[in-house]
């Protein structure tokens, strides 16, 4: 249980009307005692509800799009989590899904955007939060300002006193993963990573704060995670518990590979990073390609060895589990949006076979490549 006390009111009204209102809404009781407001929450008080949030999208072509608590007609089959904000126009669609549990509340954003859009997300209390871009780069400008851009695949831990917070997006498809976990379930974990005690103190006396001084690449296994949890639909309470349990492994898996880059024994120049970048989008663009890792640190004019530790520095994970990680990826994507046959999407990310691939792809998912087939048909 949480109790807020406000001993000046003034800068409350500095929020819209709309946001104050949800956050006393979202409150069990006020209280005005004088110039004492005590707010009574039986929520975390690092949770972030939705009622106390307010959403705000401006399109550059400047149409007015409000966000409502449903999906655009059309797209109810997208639901995957019980609460949800979604707002469209022809600038394009950005859809809020969102799950509250005790422990922590999670949050699903996917973008669809045809024109430039600016989304302004806004709430009076604080949070710590695992967020992590899991599909395009978020650019993203908060008070002060601060600008970041959090590249496809990174992630880090944010503590922000008050959230406001504007999200600038380009045309594209965009998908993006926040978990705002409770202290006490952090606390839980601080053996996993030396830095969290530290992150947690500043939390708790309100300074703004990053886990890591910069974002981290997400490893195949915690990209596998957040993949896994995007796909569970919300259909019960076993559903419900599988994304308890997903949404703590995440927290597990995130918090060690801060931990490794903590203890990296050697610093890379900015020139290594952007190298190390140029690699990632080639392994991308060619899923399909069968060299060999001598052939590709000699594409980019680096020794082999170089290649894999600088690789593995940079995205916690070697360049064939990278590429393997990517063909997967290909691979479920063909799946679901195309009629070409196991044997066709085999030899499409690089399989000489179509049994060859079917046994790597149980192994990376735990069920066989025409699961997804059924699955797509049961739901049309």
């Amino acid at each position: 249980m949480v109790i807020i006390i406000v001993c000046k009111l003034a800068p409350l009204f500095g929020y819209p009307f709309r946001l104050m209102e949800r956050v006393f809404r979202a409150a069990d009781f006020c209280v005005l005692l004088r110039d004492v407001l005590v707010i009574y929450y039986s929520t975390p008080w690092n949770h972030l509800n939705p009622l106390s949030m307010d959403f705000t999208v401006s399109p550059d072509n400047g149409e007015k799009s409000e966000f409502l608590p449903y999906l655009p007609p059309g797209l109810s089959h997208c639901q995957t989590l019980p609460l949800v904000y979604a707002a469209s126009g022809g600038w394009g669609i950005v859809i809020f899904q969102s799950l509250q549990t005790e422990e922590f509340s999670l949050w699903h954003c996917c973008c669809f955007i045809k024109e430039r859009v600016c989304l302004h997300i806004r709430a009076a209390t604080g949070a710590i939060v695992l967020h992590l871009a899991f599909k395009n780069n978020f650019d993203i400008t908060t008070p002060g300002p601060e600008y970041i851009q959090v590249k496809e695949e990174q992630f880090n831990f944010s503590y922000l006193p008050t959230v406001d917070i504007q999200l600038h997006f380009a045309p594209g498809e965009y998908i993006g993963l926040g978990i705002c976990y409770s202290m006490a379930g952090l606390r839980q974990h601080m053996h996993s990573y030396a830095g969290l005690q530290a992150f947690l103190q500043q939390a708790e006396a309100g300074i703004a704060s990053r886990l890591c001084p910069g974002y981290l690449y997400a490893d195949p296994k915690m990209l596998a995670t957040v993949n896994e949890l995007l796909g569970q639909e919300y259909i019960d309470e076993l559903g419900r518990m599988y994304i308890e349990n997903e949404a703590w492994a995440l927290l597990t898996l995130a918090l060690r590979l801060a931990g490794r880059e903590r203890d990296r024994a050697f610093v890379m120049t900015a020139a290594d990073k952007a190298r190390m970048e140029q690699v990632k989008a080639w392994l991308l663009a060619h899923p399909d390609d069968h060299g060999s890792l001598q052939g590709i640190a000699r594409h980019f004019a680096m020794n082999e060895f170089r290649l894999k530790r600088d690789f593995k520095a940079v995205f916690g994970t070697t360049v064939f589990d990278y590429l393997l990680q990517a063909r997967m990826q290909r691979a479920v994507q063909l799946l679901k949006e195309t009629k070409l046959s196991i044997a066709e999407i085999a030899y499409a990310v690089g399989y000489s076979s179509g049994a060859h691939f079917s046994d790597a792809f149980r192994k990376r998912f735990g069920y066989p490549p025409n699961y997804l087939r059924r699955d797509r048909h049961s739901r049309l």
